[in-house]
């Protein structure tokens, strides 16, 4: 499952930068661009070991004879066997011993050249397991497909008008359902009270259902997978290169340091261009160990890779770090708080005033969004943009007071998404009676109008004319509709 969805990545490249979907920057930088540089990376290594030849050793013609299979053996045995990272000038056999030297080379010896292509694939995985892990939980745990809902959101961004209205409410739909199965869920855990104890008096989230907090605790636990991954990363590569001296504790910047100052291999040895073999051969019942110089050019190519993944893996756990403390900062900082959040995209609405002072909005926080909505949301502005995220939670806002019996809510399209005619409120909790918009915000119940009953009376068309304009405007109008009164008595007459 893993290897296919890696593959589908791998062909979904051009695509890349337009992915969306219910993670941010420093996410997409672990599942999606580290994967797609590592395997172009793993891809380059790969074509150079099994297609072209990763090295190639000489030995004296022992024979007399043609070379050319006594060369393949050497060349094949020495990939296999490893070779030592030792000058040929300082390389010696010890014939008379059964081992021929070798033992105080033994730390000398390179073998990771054979296995760069495998452990590059690894890492890919090791980076895309988290993800496989968060589509899991976000698929399982809520009940439906999350990152479908922003991505819904993202089409209904580009859609045309029609078009546009149908995601949208699909979308909030979707995210009304979440919302709702979440919070019944809630009621039923025994966990509630000890819960809200431990939010109350320390500031933790001791379980994730009471306080709606599935998701984003999921989602935090993940980034700190991710964080932790591309740590160790770090650590891996250094051991899988066998540079495990303090001098190369920072091996990227210390291998850099050695190419600006013009220290090549020859003095450190690392990823050497040329090493030693020794091959043991027997004839005539007569075994003897034989020299071998071996040219490693893949050793070139993987030295300017792991320079440039380290450096690679420091910017994605340094980004990863940062992001994991933005997200802590934004979800339970004073100033980031549900009501913050909320306050802040209703700000747009003409009727601003009276929704802050609404006692329905403190129940839509705290009983409807909670922390998970809250979350979503954020995604939803992260990915998509704050309009559309506005008009997501003014959906969502009307959705919740028509549940409640507050409005009977009806959306209508506008330029804008969603448009407005009279606003009316019924009397509920202190709510206002009648509200008036300027510009198209928000659609609750449009006033409707019964056909004159005499002549004298205006038209309901005349009477709605007047709605969301100004002072000057409503003068002009009343004038006008003053004269097509007279004129209608006239006509009776």
């Amino acid at each position: 499952m893993v290897a296919n969805e890696l593959i589908n990545q791998y062909k979904a490249l051009p695509k890349a930068f337009n992915y969306i979907g219910l993670e941010d920057f420093p996410d997409r930088l672990n599942f999606l661009f580290t994967v797609t540089v590592l395997l172009v990376c793993c891809s380059v290594v790969t074509v150079r070991t099994y297609v072209f030849h990763p090295l190639a050793c000489y030995i004296p013609n022992m024979f007399g004879s043609g070379t050319a299979g006594q060369e393949l053996f050497v060349n094949n045995y020495c990939w296999t066997e490893g070779t030592f990272a030792v000058h040929p000038r300082q390389f010696s056999i010890d014939a008379t011993q059964k081992d021929g030297g070798l033992g105080r080379y033994r730390d000398k010896r390179i073998t990771y050249y054979q296995w760069v292509p495998l452990v590059l694939g690894v890492q890919c995985i090791m980076f895309y397991l988290p993800r496989v892990l968060w589509n899991f939980i976000t698929n399982q745990r809520s009940g439906t497909d999350v990152a479908h809902i922003v991505r819904t959101v993202r089409d209904a961004i580009q859609a045309d008008r029609e078009k546009h209205n149908k995601l949208m409410q699909h979308a909030c739909a979707r995210l009304e359902q979440l919302l709702s199965r979440s919070h019944q869920f809630s009621h039923y855990s025994a966990l509630r009270s000890v819960q809200q104890l431990a939010l109350n008096r320390f500031g933790l989230v001791l379980s994730t259902q009471p306080q709606g907090n599935t998701i984003i605790c999921s989602y935090l636990a993940i980034k700190t997978l991710y964080f932790i991954n591309a740590s160790c990363q770090l650590v891996i590569m250094q051991r899988f290169l066998n540079l495990n001296n303090t001098e190369y504790g920072l091996f990227g910047l210390r291998l850099l340091g050695d190419l600006s100052s013009g220290i090549y291999w020859e003095n450190s040895m690392v990823f050497p261009r040329v090493g030693s073999c020794a091959v043991y051969m027997k004839t005539a019942g007569v075994g003897n160990w034989q020299m071998s110089q071996c040219a490693l050019p893949i050793n070139m190519i993987n030295e300017k890779i792991y320079i440039f993944l380290w450096f690679w893996m420091v910017f994605v756990a340094s980004a990863t770090a940062i992001s994991i403390l933005v997200w802590v900062v934004r979800i339970y900082s004073h100033g980031h708080r549900r009501s913050s959040f909320v306050k802040q995209y209703l700000k747009l609405a003409d009727n601003y005033n009276q929704l802050r002072n609404n006692p329905w909005l403190k129940k839509f926080e705290l009983e409807f969004l909670r922390n998970d909505g809250t979350f979503l949301l954020k995604m939803i502005a992260l990915n998509c943009g704050d309009l559309a995220c506005t008009e997501i939670l003014r959906r969502l806002w009307i959705r919740f007071l028509r549940s409640n019996g507050v409005h009977k809510a009806e959306e209508t399209h506008g330029d804008q998404g969603v448009s407005v005619k009279n606003l009316v409120v019924i009397s509920t909790a202190g709510l206002p009676e009648q509200a008036r918009v300027k510009k198209p915000k928000l659609l609750l119940q449009p006033v409707t109008h019964q056909p004159p009953a005499e002549p004298s009376a205006p038209p309901a068309s005349e009477v709605d004319e007047d709605i969301g304009l100004d002072v000057e405007d409503k003068s002009a109008n009343q004038k006008r509709r003053r004269l097509i009164y007279q004129r209608s008595i006239s006509t009776t007459t």
